[in-house]
């Protein structure tokens, strides 16, 4: 019985990873709503999970009240501004979040210049939210700065502010930055990486959060009021694993050549239903349906044959023969999916 209410204490803690650091409740909701994907044992029970609690501890929540409420996707939207932040990979400082309030579906961008926020805001309103009637900011200088205000004329939209000193009073795109910089940063710590990562990180909390239970829609899922349709979770893996992909059969060198290629899961492809795999020793971000994923981060097969093999030896049987081995197969820790959602 002990053996396995481990078990069931493990596979509720991957699911927990999986799906960006969530709650229990958000589990539990996803779960009751039978989304394709979503396996968890019941009583759930999931250890305090050290890479969250070291994410930061959250403020009480400040009370909010607002005189009115949307009716329809991009009626109202809630901007934010946040940075400078550490410099990223790719030479990023600030985060330009925005919050559809009818589906709480968020949208995010990271800029080189605070001075872009404008310029992306004007391209968002153009191809995606055409019938914006409110765009509210807080006063900083994105809310207050003629660029912006230029692009609320132009698009018929009004712009009001709203007083705010401190992050977490900065309206619902504020709040929205908090919460998903806290997951983000959770999920960074639970892989070892470094801020530098810190776009990647976002961009996959943003993902993950309009794909779970929001309490300021009645507990519906963003994703599912605006598309009309359940997300599936299968494809879903832990951010930061070390995984493999396939190399593709035009750039194999002959037939003798290379099939994989080893890299970190550093999200989902928001244009084609594959993942975003770092490769090894740079920087460069490829886009893979094809993929082998080491979730429980275990010690990778890149030494001996039994490792390479996916197997694992005991401290006493090392040794250069392969006389007396202990293997012990790691399947569970490696998984070929193809992202279906």
């Amino acid at each position: 019985a002990a053996n396995v209410a481990a078990a069931d204490q493990r596979k509720n803690y991957r699911q927990h990873c999986r799906l960006g650091h969530c709650g229990s409740k958000s589990l539990e909701k996803l779960s009751s709503l039978e989304a394709k994907g979503i396996d968890i044992s019941k009583p759930l029970a999931i250890d305090p999970c050290w890479a969250c609690l070291q994410a930061g501890q959250r403020m009480e929540n400040v009370p909010k009240s607002a005189e009115r409420k949307a009716t329809r996707e991009f009626e109202v939207l809630h901007m934010d501004l946040s940075g400078p932040h550490p410099r990223s990979i790719g030479g990023k400082q600030y985060a330009f979040i925005i919050v559809d309030e009818f589906t709480r579906k968020k949208h995010i961008c990271f800029l080189a210049k605070k001075s872009e926020a404008a310029q992306k805001a004007d391209e968002f309103l153009s191809h995606q939210a055409k019938d914006v009637s409110v765009i509210q900011c807080d006063e900083g200088g994105e809310g207050t700065g003629k660029e912006l205000r230029d692009v609320a004329r132009t698009h018929k939209a009004h712009l009001p502010s709203s007083e705010t000193e401190r992050g977490f009073q900065a309206g619902r795109a504020g709040r929205a930055w908090v919460s998903v910089v806290t997951v983000a940063r959770a999920m960074m710590k639970h892989a070892s990486m470094k801020t530098g990562f810190g776009v990647l990180a976002v961009n996959c909390a943003v993902f993950i959060a309009n794909r779970l239970p929001n309490a300021g829609i009645d507990g519906d899922i963003p994703m599912r009021k605006a598309t009309g349709v359940m997300p599936d979770y299968t494809g879903f893996r832990v951010f930061g694993c070390p995984c493999y992909a396939l190399v593709p059969e035009k750039q194999r060198d002959g037939k003798l050549g290379e099939r994989s290629q080893r890299g970190i899961f550093v999200g989902y492809s928001l244009e084609h239903k594959s993942y975003l795999i770092m490769l090894d020793g740079s920087t460069k971000v490829i886009t893979s349906r094809d993929v082998r994923f080491n979730e429980s981060f275990a010690k990778e097969w890149l030494g001996k044959q039994p490792e390479r093999l996916g197997m694992e030896t005991t401290d006493e049987t090392k040794g250069d023969g392969a006389k007396g081995l202990n293997y012990r197969p790691l399947g569970d820790d490696l998984e070929a999916v193809s992202l279906q959602q």
